[in-house]
């Protein structure tokens, strides 16, 4: 994360360095999964020490383990003063989400993402089905053990053996009719 934050801090420091009517703004740095304050700490000290006219640079403390609204609610009720329309988000990963999720809620000047997904998690938009794949799979080997340990074997002669019946009588009805 670390070469990360240096790349997009001197990404930033050229974008609003070319763009003088971007100074003044607040940049606040949302960290990812598992991420906190101190992985955005380079870009931190790039830009505070920058010559740029920041009014303010924030890293929040947000509990990554929480949902995206429930951030967003500790980022708000946190850091309320530094939002506002002259305020850039810079979120990596989860961070993005939460970013994207507060300028929703509130028109912000702009929000960066860093390795976000763009077109959600697949794990989180699939989420209900793949609870019932996994559920039915479960399900599904613990009959077979109960069967298997209680001595209900009919599954194994409704699979296997039958169709081996069936292939031994075919071929013995074959070898009467030549």
């Amino acid at each position: 994360m670390r070469n990360i934050s240096r790349t997009i801090a001197a990404a930033l420091l050229l974008a609003v360095g070319a763009h003088p009517g971007l100074a003044q703004k607040t940049v606040g740095l949302l960290p990812g999964l598992g991420e906190g304050p101190s992985d955005w700490l380079d870009t931190y000290n790039a830009l505070t020490a920058s010559s740029l006219q920041l009014s303010t640079v924030f890293r929040p403390t947000l509990s990554t383990s929480a949902v995206i609204q429930s951030q967003t609610s500790t980022l708000v009720s946190n850091h309320s003063s530094d939002l506002g329309d002259s305020t850039i988000l810079i979120g990596h990963s989860l961070g993005g989400l939460v970013g994207r999720f507060r300028n929703q809620q509130q028109t912000l000047t702009g929000v960066a993402t860093i390795g976000t997904p763009n077109y959600g998690a697949p794990i989180l938009t699939n989420g209900p089905e793949l609870i019932e794949f996994y559920g039915d799979m479960l399900y599904n080997i613990l009959v077979v053990i109960d069967d298997f340990l209680f001595g209900d074997n009919y599954w194994l002669y409704d699979s296997y053996l039958y169709n081996a019946y069936d292939l031994v009588a075919s071929a013995e009805y074959y070898a009467y009719t030549i």
